[in-house]
């Protein structure tokens, strides 16, 4: 498990009276400006504030720091030094976002996708995806349950809809749902037939 961030809250309020934005560049000639170290703060600080919302992944903060007019010389030095001093970690991103996710029900392959589209790399991916420790059976029973019926209550609608589950259209709602939500053919097949048994 990586260890916890530094509090970002004084940071963030610093930055706040510090800078309130990249210094000017002349866009006809973005590159041409020497990079100085007030460029990089700049940089530096914006992130800082944009972290301190809530965990980045590197190449996503990246994209923001740039959209936001910040040279991409000067946002890559800033990142260098927000991941030497613990603000910013790809590991802990996902691990944050992984535990976000498997809360709201979504499978492992929903959640590996959008960590691969964050650009993170495949072992930080996997080793958020196991350190979670979900079991997705579970997850995925739970998600349909709470789709179609109410797993707080009883059997909910589900079990008030006797023999849910048995005709084909039952089956097939299920199914898109689940795998719309990221789970594998098995976990699939796996929860539709624990809710056919539980409502007959």
């Amino acid at each position: 498990m990586w260890p916890k961030r530094k509090k970002l809250a004084d940071t963030a309020q610093s930055d706040d009276q510090d800078s309130v934005g990249p210094s000017v560049v002349d866009p006809d000639c973005p590159d041409t400006e020497e990079l100085t170290p007030k460029l990089i703060t700049e940089a530096r600080h914006r992130g800082v504030r944009l972290l301190a919302r809530r965990e980045h992944g590197r190449y996503e903060l990246r994209d923001k720091l740039i959209q936001r007019d910040f040279r991409a010389d000067a946002v890559d030095a800033a990142l260098d030094q927000l991941a030497d001093q613990g603000l910013q970690c790809d590991v802990r991103f996902a691990e944050s976002y992984t535990r976000m996710r498997v809360n709201r029900g979504f499978g492992a392959n929903k959640v590996r996708a959008d960590l691969q589209s964050r650009r993170l790399s495949r072992e930080v991916i996997e080793d958020a995806l196991t350190e979670n420790g979900a079991d997705w059976s579970e997850n995925a029973y739970n998600a349909v349950l709470k789709k179609f019926g109410d797993a707080g209550n009883a059997l909910g609608r589900v079990a008030a809809k006797q023999g849910f589950g048995d005709s084909a259209s039952d089956r097939a709602r299920m199914q898109r749902f689940l795998q719309s939500r990221g789970y594998s053919p098995s976990q699939i097949s796996s929860a539709i037939n624990r809710v056919r048994q539980r409502v007959n």
